[in-house]
């Protein structure tokens, strides 16, 4: 449970930092993957059920359930990182006159 969580949030962690593209991809990959991990924690879950265990059965459902919220969470982020990238790049352009960022000025004349 804790792996897979780890893997959504830092999936969403590199994702994100990939803003600016104006599409959903990013944060879709990361719902789906998150969907086929709480599957197969409801699967199991039902084996537990199935056994007896129910109150195993609950908790790993319960899991499946904060799994699919954070990769939610996750994809949310990464979605508004995109926006405040396409933001962030549209005003460091707008009005740009003389050298670019990151390139000296040239030096006075006397």
């Amino acid at each position: 449970m804790n792996k897979a969580l780890f893997f959504v949030a830092a999936a969403g962690l590199v994702l994100s930092a990939c803003g600016g593209q104006g599409d959903d991809a990013a944060a879709d990959l990361v719902t789906e993957h998150a969907d086929g991990v709480a599957e197969d924690m409801e699967q199991k879950a039902e084996v537990l059920e199935d056994r007896g265990q129910e109150a195993q059965a609950e908790a790993l459902e319960q899991q499946a359930e904060a799994t699919r919220e954070s990769a939610e969470k996750t994809a949310e982020s990464i979605d508004e990182a995109d926006v405040n990238a396409e933001g962030v790049a549209s005003v460091s352009t707008a009005g740009t006159v003389g050298p670019t960022a990151g390139t000296a000025a040239p030096a006075p004349t006397k």
